[in-house]
């Protein structure tokens, strides 16, 4: 049977957990890219100097200058979470004055003038400029290989429980296509909230928009799946696709006459409508069941069909009764449960 709730769970956590991995991985891409390019760089560099070609004064300007462009290319190719948490770690990289002012300190220097040190004290503050900046921080360096694998611990998540909602489906051709749609639409969503979040709630934001986006964004792209595709069960997926519409939603007055008028005499194809509703279009399946009980109460073929159905008066009073039950539910459900057969 059915449970829309665990199954918008599930869908919530597997667009949830597709887009931190997506953006862990990354990060750890990223910053592993960035770590291995400095390192290069600056050993490029140490060893010009060493061989003469241009002195350590200028190999610390360039040093410096080259460090902070990689740092700035390699956040541009990070995605909205990795570029917040890189600016609120380091908000810009350091002039050469201030990688200067941290060498002196390194070597000892501090509170003297560095026009005041000896040739040999200048050359090895320049080196250690050179040096550092193919050094990147350990506490962040060292957390690299935890943050690839927390996002393929969580790929690996969404892949078991995308494969749980393909494997639990009566379609599973058809459920598949939809997993696909709420992967694609959740990261799109993500991607559009956190970035605009971010902008002014920095990676807290991002967080709160990858979720809150991703959700939405999933919402979106099942509904117009399931408006393309139709519903999961092709036995009423002609019947259900008169009644819905991407941009009008779902004529639930005009389902449940349909239902009342076409279908009075078989009570099997009405319950397989329902639990197609159930499945698909969860949130108006209790809508199209109070239209279709109204109509019961004043159609005599209709009611007569339901006191011989017990099966189906069950499905109608669950669909109603299932989560925050409206006063018109209240009594449809009373109706149904005072019918004798």
């Amino acid at each position: 049977m059915s449970n829309p709730e665990l199954e918008q769970a599930l869908h919530d956590l597997e667009v949830t957990a597709n887009n931190f991995a997506a953006r862990l991985v990354r990060m750890a891409m990223v910053r592993q890219e960035y770590v291995e390019q400095i390192a290069e760089t600056s050993r490029s560099i140490r060893a010009s100097v060493e061989a003469g070609e241009i002195s350590a004064a200028r190999g610390a300007e360039v040093a410096n200058q080259m460090r902070n462009e990689i740092m700035e290319m390699q956040r541009l190719r990070d995605m909205d979470l990795g570029r917040a948490l890189a600016q609120k770690w380091k908000k810009e990289g350091l002039t050469l004055e201030a990688s200067i002012e941290k060498a002196m300190a390194k070597k000892g220097f501090a509170g003297r003038r560095f026009n005041e040190l000896a040739d040999a004290e200048q050359r090895a503050v320049y080196v250690e400029v050179i040096e550092s900046a193919g050094r990147s921080r350990a506490k962040v360096t060292a957390g690299i290989s935890r943050l690839r694998w927390t996002g393929r611990a969580l790929w690996i998540a969404t892949l078991l429980i995308a494969g749980y909602n393909i494997g639990t489906a009566e379609n599973p051709w058809w459920q598949t296509g939809r997993e696909a749609a709420n992967i694609g639409g959740g990261f799109a969503g993500g991607a559009a909230t956190g970035a605009l979040v971010g902008m002014w709630a920095g990676p807290v934001g991002v967080g709160i928009g990858v979720v809150v986006g991703g959700i939405l964004g999933a919402l979106l792209a099942d509904h117009a799946y399931v408006e393309a595709a139709g519903t999961s069960d092709p036995a009423t997926r002609a019947f259900v696709g008169r009644f819905t519409s991407f941009w009008t939603g779902v004529d639930e007055a005009g389902m449940a006459r349909a239902l009342a008028s076409e279908h009075v005499n078989n009570p099997e194809f009405v319950a397989r409508v329902f639990l197609s509703l159930d499945h698909d279009y969860s949130t108006d399946a209790d809508d199209v069941a109070v239209e279709y009980v109204k109509l019961a109460q004043r159609t005599p073929a209709v009611a007569a069909m339901l006191r011989k159905t017990a099966s189906l008066r069950q499905l109608l009073i669950r669909l109603m009764d299932e989560g925050w039950t409206s006063g018109e539910e209240k009594a449809a459900i009373g109706y149904l449960k005072f019918m004798q057969p």
